[in-house]
């Protein structure tokens, strides 16, 4: 005959299994409440099988780190690292962005709880302090209508505009959700909204067209070109922009854009390239060919 007891340990969720469920990252209290004893925790701990990131918390060994580094913090994932979970499209080499409780002091360094952090020397996290409504201490990574608040507060316009495009080109909030969403914020925050297009189809294209917007120049995106191109940015009738990412264009595109280019030029567009990384990082060189092709005139059909 099994006694009741024997039969909740019969059940019991095991330690990694419990923490997996709950994200790889949890508190104790959670942990415990789905069942697994206190001594399960320890046992688990001393083999390997679960790490305390910090005091109260339990991690897988193969956990995301940033969450880990979060946890460590006191906080969760926000701004641009809450909006990479969410499947947006971010900026690279950004820091840690981790929200935390108003108020919040004495931190301990993402890679190491034995060792404090001071946020105006470290530029290893970024901290947000933002007073934020329904976020309790468990949670791991932001929700996207807070994470985007973030983004519109401590982005540049341009790259808080690519990531609002890669929300919407990905179906992961609707236009008119975004609308409401922005309208709700501070009236400086509302700038971003004028500038968004869910059709662009990559991080490059948006900063691109926001950075020419704000240089007084204007482009059309995902122009229809010989009833069978959509071109990504065209900029009066027949200057045709091309911006190549390694993750778009490697080895097996290189013939069929080059097919591509000498058939579009064939009908009388002149293509520019230039790569993401210049777009991002070397803008006035870009900006510099594109006014000079400008006033050649090449932007404009020739007419007899």
């Amino acid at each position: 005959i099994q006694t009741r007891s024997t039969c909740h340990r019969f059940r019991m969720l095991d330690p990694t299994q419990a923490v997996a469920r709950l994200g790889g990252v949890a508190q104790k209290q959670r942990i415990l409440a789905l069942g697994v004893p206190a001594s399960a925790l320890l046992t688990a701990v001393r083999r390997g099988s679960l790490f305390r990131p910090m005091q109260g918390w339990y991690a897988l060994p193969d956990a995301d780190s940033d969450t880990v580094k979060a946890v460590r913090l006191g906080g969760c994932l926000g701004c641009v690292s809450a909006a990479g979970r969410h499947g947006l499209a971010t900026p690279p080499g950004n820091p840690l962005h981790v929200w935390v409780r108003p108020g919040s002091s004495r931190f301990r360094a993402p890679s190491d709880k034995h060792v404090r952090f001071e946020p105006s020397t470290d530029r290893s996290a970024i901290l947000h302090w933002n007073r934020l409504h329904g976020v309790s201490r468990h949670t791991l990574v932001l929700p996207l209508h807070l994470a985007l608040f973030q983004i519109a507060e401590c982005m540049p316009l341009d790259y808080a505009v690519a990531i609002f495009d890669s929300a919407l080109h990905r179906h992961k909030i609707s236009a008119s959700s975004l609308a409401s969403l922005i309208s709700s914020w501070p009236v400086r925050l509302h700038a971003v909204a004028e500038l968004l297009d869910g059709r662009a189809e990559s991080f490059p294209e948006s900063i691109f067209r926001v950075r020419l917007h704000l240089a007084g120049l204007t482009c059309k995106i995902q122009v229809l070109a010989l009833d069978a191109f959509r071109l990504d940015v065209v900029i009066g009738d027949r200057l045709l922009i091309e911006i190549n990412g390694l993750q778009y264009h490697g080895a097996d595109r290189f013939e069929p854009d080059h097919a591509r280019g000498a058939l579009l030029s064939g009908v009388g567009f002149i293509i520019l390239r230039f790569t993401y990384y210049q777009v991002l990082f070397d803008w006035p060189t870009v900006l510099a060919t594109i006014s000079a092709a400008i006033e050649r005139g090449d932007h404009r059909s020739r007419t007899r």
